[in-house]
């Protein structure tokens, strides 16, 4: 039997932001805080005006982002992250902002 898809299935999708997002030279890093502790992270993200920490929290009453800090991308490279963060995700992240900046230009 074939099935064909539900109508609504595509309707809530805004393809041209899909493809704005997919296009983005930006990235998400996420951790998490704790091995055993599957409801809590924490994240860097780009954008063009620069990075934004923070951790996350999928408990009730928690749910959502907090300990956020925003941080250029000088500040980054001078002081380096607001919190530990894995030396995979630093490396990553650094190697990123190095190709971003050299678009950049």
């Amino acid at each position: 039997m074939v099935r064909s898809a539900s109508p609504t299935y595509n309707s809530g999708m805004d393809r041209d932001a899909l493809r704005r997002f997919i296009a983005s030279p930006h990235r998400t890093w996420r951790w998490r805080e704790a091995p055993d502790d599957p409801d809590h992270y924490r994240a860097v993200e780009t954008s063009d005006e620069g990075l934004r920490w923070y951790a996350w929290s999928h408990l009730p009453g928690e749910d959502g982002p907090y300990d956020e800090v925003r941080q250029s991308f000088a500040e980054f490279e001078t002081k380096g992250p607001p919190w530990d963060v894995p030396i995979e995700t630093h490396s990553a992240l650094h190697k990123w902002l190095l190709n971003y900046l050299r678009a950049k230009r």
